[in-house]
């Protein structure tokens, strides 16, 4: 029995290891960061 909860902690760990990475790795995409090309230039108004 012991063994069984050892090997469960061990899987629990891997699984929050994992998420912890991912979300990690989303926050630090540079597919989700915003550009700063557009602070260079004045917000245009509409016409």
């Amino acid at each position: 029995m012991g063994n069984v909860v050892a090997i469960v902690s061990v899987l629990l760990a891997l699984v929050a290891a994992g998420s912890i990475a991912y979300i990690a790795w989303e926050l630090t995409s540079e597919e989700n960061q915003p550009s700063n090309d557009d602070e260079d230039e004045p917000p245009q108004k509409e016409p």
